[in-house]
């Protein structure tokens, strides 16, 4: 019987692991293995680091937007975990949307119970499922706090016209955040970019009723926290704009929970090398 297989959503699947319904995610057409005109709802199996799901695709919008680029857009369900076969073709895929005819039935295997992550606020589902641009500040906010950031201030919210979100402090590393939920948001926000870029390459400036000031041998970052992807967007020289996906951060706490090595310094350094390779 032929299944769809999907692997590693940029997304993630790790928001269906967190319980049982439905839930939506998206691939652009460069992830498409298949023939887009081919799609249509069905049986799928859904595959990340080496966890395995039996569910099936709905609601399927062939013409949408992904990442900036042309896409799909659905919606998916989980029922039950498997294990693949040992040194499966399928684990030398790369990520993207397949069509396979399968040589076992993942149906048969022992059925795996969807796993609650009790470290998880119960937040970070409201950051993922919100269409509210305060509720994504607000929580957002909060898990850069939970981050253990705590040379933190932001903006009163609807007082913060052409200015970002927030700045933080850490250990060297000086960031001015600003969310979004938008998908194409870098033509609008191009002002303000810059406008970020400038505040920080004067390497002093005041928050409310604080002032900060920025070492020479400091890091200076922008950061557009979204729904969408993490990358570089711009390099200004002592001044980097990134696009940070909102789950990354949450998986950096996780991490940062389950890691009792982690110290002040690697964290340090995975906030600020987030976007390049070596790290996510």
């Amino acid at each position: 019987m032929k299944y769809y297989v999907l692997l590693h959503s940029l997304q993630g699947w790790e928001s269906g692991y967190e319980k049982t319904g439905e839930w939506k995610a998206k691939y652009s057409d460069d992830y498409l293995k298949i023939d887009r005109g081919k799609i249509k709802e069905g049986k799928a199996l859904f595959i990340d680091n080496g966890i395995c799901w039996n569910g099936i695709v709905t609601d399927i919008n062939l013409n949408s937007k992904a990442y900036g680029k042309s896409g799909v857009v659905f919606n998916y369900n989980l029922t039950t975990g498997f294990e693949l076969p040992y040194n499966h073709e399928i684990t030398k895929l790369k990520p993207g949307w397949y069509e396979m005819e399968l040589d076992f039935d993942p149906e048969k295997k022992p059925a795996v119970a969807l796993p609650q992550n009790l470290l998880a606020p119960d937040f970070f589902n409201n950051l993922l499922e919100t269409n509210s641009w305060r509720l994504f500040e607000n929580y957002g906010f909060m898990l850069l706090k939970l981050l253990g950031i705590h040379n933190i201030r932001k903006y009163e919210q609807g007082n913060n016209k052409g200015r970002a979100d927030g700045f933080f402090q850490f250990k060297g590393l000086n960031v001015l955040f600003d969310f979004t939920l938008e998908d194409e948001f870098l033509e609008r926000k191009t002002d303000q970019v810059n406008n970020y870029v400038n505040q920080l390459k004067k390497g002093a400036f005041v928050f409310g009723n604080r002032h900060f000031s920025i070492s020479p041998n400091d890091s200076s970052q922008v950061w557009i926290i979204t729904r969408n992807t993490t990358q570089i967007l711009q390099n200004h020289g002592d001044v980097v704009v990134k696009e940070i996906f909102i789950e990354d951060l949450m998986d950096l706490y996780l991490e940062r929970l389950e890691n009792d090595d982690m110290d002040e310094a690697q964290l340090k350094k995975k906030l600020e090398d987030i976007a390049t390779n070596d790290v996510w």
